[in-house]
């Protein structure tokens, strides 16, 4: 037997719980729309509270836009300060490598002529 050949009348006590669905006749019943108003999430005496909460939220921001405006600067400030950094640390290699090749050279000199004589 196919489950939708099986008439809504005849439906066993295991199925349903110990209840019956429909009347016996075999056709569906619809239900009745229960009939509630829809209601409130806040009483209306409660907007003040909603306003008072938006206005906390909104500092809350505009102290979040201030803080992140702080930072910006300080990060621009750290990074001009590492660009000064890395470039002194390049002429210091630069100016090191002249001056150390300049006694490179004069060592090599030495050597050649000890070795000439």
């Amino acid at each position: 037997m196919v489950v939708d050949q099986i008439p809504l009348g005849r439906v066993t006590k295991m199925a349903t719980g110990g209840r019956k669905i429909g009347g016996g006749s075999g056709k569906q019943e619809t239900p009745e729309p229960i009939s509630v108003p829809p209601r409130d999430l806040y009483p209306i005496s409660d907007i003040r509270f909603v306003i008072l909460e938006v206005g906390k939220l909104t500092a809350i921001a505009d102290r979040l836009v201030s803080d992140v405006s702080a930072l910006s600067t300080r990060v621009s400030r750290l990074e001009k300060f590492n660009w000064v950094i890395v470039t002194a640390a390049v002429v210091a290699v630069v100016v090191s490598g002249f001056w150390l090749g300049d006694k490179f050279s004069q060592l090599l000199q030495a050597i050649r002529a000890i070795a000439a004589k």
